[in-house]
């Protein structure tokens, strides 16, 4: 996940980082040490 803070203080922009093959692809949408790490609950 790609965390981009914004000119809102407190607030993110959240991309995903999908990993792709030939079945498709998987993208991680919430990982609690992930926000926990940008002081996110």
């Amino acid at each position: 996940m790609i965390f981009k803070e914004t000119t809102l203080k407190g607030s993110f922009i959240i991309d995903f980082e999908p990993i792709a093959d030939e079945r498709g692809f998987f993208a991680r949408s919430f990982c609690q040490r992930e926000f926990a790490s940008h002081k996110l609950n």
